[in-house]
């Protein structure tokens, strides 16, 4: 398929050191060579020159550095030039209008990832780790988006694949030649035995699904409570600067805000809410209304407590709440010590002065980590990857049902491992229809 040459910046727009302009496709060096005159001539791959760049009157741009990556080799498998200029939003501008006059157009978002797709450089699983690389909030997760990007659980998927088709081929090559069809040289035992190692590689590849969004997602904890519990005051000293402003005064909040941070490398967008009591006006109506919406929306809840009303808790049908008891700072040692036999599940911190909540911080991280995860694990990250892997599993063991039969359906068992088959490749882009490609790419920037 002939693919048009196209450019966009690399680089983020704005001022600084250097920006980046790329181009890909068949007539990269013959636009930059219009531009920049014969210096290009002495471009080779991975080579580097400096140059000139003129607009079309042939006035002097800039001086810049031309680097060439010839296709296959380079990022998208076509001819790959990069203008690295003067980091002047002006002087981008004008190489892109000169450009522009050359014949190439610009680029859409995510098309130089797609020309790499297309092209066979990398398949889709490795097209979403580059977006989560890039929007990573964390070297975990980052670390996570490299070990896919390198290839780690496209290796994991085809090993699975591979085991099928192999499996598949057997049967079907039997399916033709025998004249029994309950004889095959294959016995069930080993088909089995495949089967259920296939499955259990996709159901331990399905079980990192929750860590793989929440380092790469996090997620939210709303703190509710009545008005002048202390929640902005918990909110300042979990993240540890002071985003809310506090008061003596009930009430003091009356919109939700959010402020983030991180509690060993889990992104948490923390949700300080409105205090839910008796509304004195339609104002501070409104604000517990989205106060209890916000929380029911979040996915955990930290309810505020103080030793006055701690009987008076907040209840969720869906979302886990942690019960904490705030201003213990007030009682004496003989009231701490009651309170304590009467609230044996709940937290009882200080957050004035920043009593029980290291405490607090490991109680919500143990509730969000799911037990025995190694982040070191390859972990897919996309519901597509998610629904794509339930597929395979309820494949599998329609087929694993199969084999146990006696004697077994292999006709059966062979459309289950076709399909097991297909959805694998349309989760590595082998067999994907366009709506879903461009629904992935869209969410890329422009120049990537």
């Amino acid at each position: 398929m002939k693919r048009d040459t196209h450019f966009s910046q690399a680089t983020p727009p704005g001022r600084g050191a250097i920006s980046i302009i790329r181009l890909s496709g068949p007539r990269s060096i013959e636009s930059v060579s219009k531009i920049c005159g014969k210096d290009t001539q002495r471009l080779m791959h991975r080579k580097r020159i400096l140059t000139t760049v003129y607009d079309t009157k042939k006035s002097p741009i800039d001086t810049a550095l031309i680097t060439f990556f010839e296709k296959p080799n380079s990022y998208t498998g076509e001819d790959v030039v990069e203008i690295s200029c003067h980091g002047n939003p002006y002087i981008v501008d004008a190489i892109a209008e000169a450009l522009l006059k050359t014949g190439v157009r610009l680029s859409e978002p995510g098309e130089f990832t797609k020309d790499a797709f297309m092209n066979g450089k990398i398949d889709l699983v490795q097209v979403e780790s580059i977006g989560n690389l890039i929007s990573s909030r964390s070297m975990v997760a980052a670390r996570m988006s490299l070990r896919i990007l390198r290839g780690d659980l496209t290796e994991r998927l085809l090993m699975i694949r591979d085991s099928l088709i192999g499996l598949l081929s057997q049967y079907e090559f039997e399916l033709d030649i025998s004249e029994d069809d309950s004889f095959f040289l294959m016995s069930p035992k080993k088909a089995l035995s495949i089967i259920v190692k296939c499955l259990q590689d996709c159901e331990a590849l399905l079980k990192t699904y929750n860590d793989g969004v929440l380092y790469n997602q996090g997620f939210r904890l709303a703190i509710i409570g009545k008005p002048n519990v202390g929640k902005s005051t918990l909110l300042n000293r979990l993240i540890g600067k002071d985003r809310v402003i506090t008061s003596a005064v009930p009430g003091t909040t009356r919109d939700t805000v959010d402020a983030l941070f991180f509690l060993q490398d889990i992104p948490i967008t923390l949700v300080d809410t409105a205090g839910i009591g008796s509304p004195g006006d339609p104002i501070e109506k409104t604000g517990v209304e989205r106060a209890i919406n916000e929380a029911e929306n979040c996915d955990m809840i930290i309810n505020l407590l103080t030793p006055k009303d701690y009987k008076n808790s907040f209840s969720s049908n869906s979302t886990p709440i942690i019960s904490v008891i705030n201003k213990i700072d007030t009682l004496s040692t003989s009231q701490k010590d009651q309170l304590s036999k009467n609230t044996k599940n709940t937290l009882h911190i200080s957050a004035l002065f920043n009593t029980g909540i290291d405490e607090l911080k490991e109680e919500i991280y143990t509730r969000t980590k799911r037990p025995g995860c190694d982040i070191a694990d390859i972990v897919i990250t996309t519901k597509r990857q998610k629904q794509a892997i339930v597929h395979c599993v309820e494949n599998l063991k329609r087929a694993r049902g199969q084999i146990n039969r006696e004697p077994p359906f292999v006709e059966l068992l062979c459309v289950d491992i076709k399909s097991c088959i297909s959805f694998l490749d349309t989760l590595l882009g082998k067999t994907t229809e366009d709506d879903v490609l461009n629904k992935i790419f869209n969410n890329f920037c422009v120049g990537k």
